[in-house]
């Protein structure tokens, strides 16, 4: 399943912020959530897809199908600490081919005119079960703008949220195409600079040969990965007073490409996760997260063994003790079981 949002926000803007103002009440590295805080100075509207259920919150909410539901709403939302402008949730399990709207606005009652754009809106924009961008987004706006009646300056805040069906690939690299597909960066947490999934490939195994070592051997001749590690050993070995350690270095004699390390999946599963987020006023002293896709590092994991035969990893650095190195580049893979072939992705992370 997949949730696609568009938002729109009318009136004064709300104070910059970097953060949800609420977050779900669980370990983030156990499980999947997505949420969305979409706010103006005195409206807000928001939803949080977790285990399974999605929460909407506002001051107005439909189900958008093959008729138009109004959902009620309660002062009970998620487990979470809500902000204050949030003024109403509802709880619904979301169902491909339908359409959630979710609405705020400054003022205090909605009237006839709000349910028949309603009407209006539900019959110009049926929902697919594809993915598409909301056409008629405007009239939800003229919506929320009447349920704020007799207000010569509405202040409005719209989210509106398309589920569509989703077939995860069978894969490793068509899952990890889809999550770039999608805006999920795949990286190593607290990574400080760039993307985090670099690129993925697919190599022959030579006879006999472990996947670890096919691992290593792709990196040796992965000029990308050469090249990074150099550029940020340089600075390290320009510090030292003597010879570079010769124990564990990437290519022998040559320190400026590194150092490996062997890695367990167990630190895969620590230090992995994938994100995705989007902003509201991006670029202006107003900019404010509204959107945030957190993919743990357990389900990273999962799919890696779900994809592939013996998984492994190796870990390059760009100086010996991989926990002070600036650069790390994990090189994570396995045996793909249609074609046999060693298929895999890179991970980079920088720490300053």
């Amino acid at each position: 399943m997949i949730l696609t949002a568009t938002w729109r926000v009318s009136g004064d803007p709300a104070e910059r912020r970097t953060t949800m103002p609420f977050l779900p009440g669980h370990d983030p590295l156990s499980a999947e959530y997505e949420a969305w805080y979409v706010d103006t100075r005195r409206a807000a509207v928001a939803a949080l897809w977790r285990d399974g259920a999605l929460w909407l919150g506002g001051s107005a909410m439909y189900a958008l199908g093959e008729g138009v539901e109004t959902l009620a709403t309660s002062g009970q939302g998620p487990e979470a600490a809500v902000h204050g402008t949030v003024r109403g949730w509802a709880r619904v399990t979301p169902t491909p081919g339908m359409r959630y709207v979710v609405t705020s606005s400054a003022g205090t009652t909605r009237d006839e005119s709000a349910r028949i754009i309603t009407r209006r809106f539900a019959a110009s924009s049926r929902p697919t079960g594809e993915s598409e961008s909301p056409g008629t987004l405007a009239e939800a706006l003229i919506l929320a703008q009447l349920a704020d009646a007799g207000n010569s300056r509405p202040e409005v805040a719209v989210l509106v949220i398309d589920v569509s069906t989703r077939q995860d690939p069978d894969s490793l690299v068509g899952w990890l195409d889809m999550l770039q597909v999608r805006g999920i960066d795949l990286s190593w947490r607290g990574n400080e600079a760039g993307p985090g999934l670099l690129h993925t490939f697919t190599r022959a195994r030579k006879l006999g040969q472990d996947v670890r070592a096919a691992l290593l051997q792709h990196a040796r001749g992965d000029t990308v990965v050469t090249a990074q590690i150099a550029e940020h050993a340089s600075g390290w070995l320009a510090e030292l007073a003597g010879a570079a350690p010769l124990g564990g270095q990437f290519l022998p004699g040559e320190p400026q490409h590194g150092y490996w390390h062997a890695v367990d999946l167990g630190h895969l599963a620590a230090g992995s996760r994938g994100s995705a987020g989007a902003w509201i006023d991006a670029s202006t002293v107003n900019a404010r997260l509204a959107h945030l896709h957190h993919l743990p590092s357990v389900s990273v994991v999962a799919q890696l063994h779900a994809c592939v035969d013996e998984p492994a990893a190796v870990c390059i650095t760009s100086q010996p003790d991989p926990d002070s190195a600036v650069l790390a580049c994990h090189i994570v893979g396995g045996m793909d079981r249609s074609s046999g072939e060693v298929v895999g992705f890179v991970l980079a992370r920088i720490w300053t």
